[in-house]
């Protein structure tokens, strides 16, 4: 088991490990995770704009001296001018990334909201941003697990999400990409590191005006269920592993009741 800093998003995804993200691919369907993960013919995956944002936001907030090291801010409008393509070209050749107006404004707005808010603060006090943890986990054989925490602190784990509604509609969220998986694995992991007793709490921020926030945690009740589910994800890829049988979404044919439960 490990606990390491300072590793690059690139090298964290391209490092041995099942993640949060993986199992999501698995409970689609294990051929999707075959098809993704282990055929070697899935297309490389490229950041998509809503990634983008998320990782502005996340840097903005989570390590703003990284944030004036790593960003530009472009006073161009206009993104076809050769003033803007040269700045493009300087920052790329520096090891920066050029940010439009709206992209820096969002970022800054996000981040005074977040800090205006007392609980994420407190949070937010004190810890390390983007801390990576690799664990074999005893009640899952012959798998590592891996996470990778937003922020890490004595006590608490916090888990920074964008979003378009940050109040208690967010649970929509939460159902939608279970985040109670996240929740239950990444203080499974923390557990197994040697960093016990963690509450795992959410901060969300909605990515325009005006910029909401909202801190939570979840039920005991979730935290169970997303626990369960790790295990039952985990315990089934380990069964697709040793058998090499990577199943899709049917087993025959299936009835299907579309407008009735």
């Amino acid at each position: 088991m490990s606990l390491v800093e300072d590793l690059s998003n690139e090298d964290y995804h391209s490092s041995p490990g099942v993640s949060k993200s993986m199992l999501d691919v698995f409970s689609r369907s294990p051929h999707h995770y075959w098809w993704q993960y282990k055929s070697g013919q899935a297309p490389e995956r490229k950041e998509t704009p809503a990634m983008r944002q998320g990782t502005i936001i996340h840097t903005a907030i989570l390590e703003p001296d990284r944030f004036v090291v790593d960003y530009v801010q472009s006073k161009y409008k206009d993104k076809r001018t050769k003033a803007y393509k040269e700045l493009v070209a300087q920052s790329k050749s520096e090891g920066k990334d050029v940010l439009t107006s709206t992209e820096y404004e969002m970022a800054m707005r996000c981040r005074e909201s977040v800090m205006k808010n007392p609980y994420a603060v407190a949070a937010l006090s004190e810890g390390s941003a983007e801390l990576s943890a690799f664990v074999e986990d005893p009640k899952v054989e012959n798998l590592e697990v891996r996470a990778r925490f937003d922020w890490l602190a004595p006590g608490v784990i916090v888990d920074l999400k964008t979003t378009i509604h940050a109040g208690y509609e967010f649970a929509h969220s939460i159902r939608k990409y279970r985040y109670h998986l996240q929740a239950a694995m990444y203080s499974r992991i923390a557990d197994l590191c040697g960093i016990e007793g963690c509450e795992f709490i959410f901060i969300a921020v909605e990515r325009d005006f005006p910029y909401g926030v909202g801190v939570y945690k979840l039920s005991t009740e979730d935290m169970y269920n997303g626990l369960k589910l790790y295990f039952d994800l985990t315990n089934r890829l380990v069964e697709c592993e040793a058998l090499n049988k990577w199943p899709g979404y049917t087993q025959g044919v299936e009835e299907l009741h579309a407008y009735t439960k």
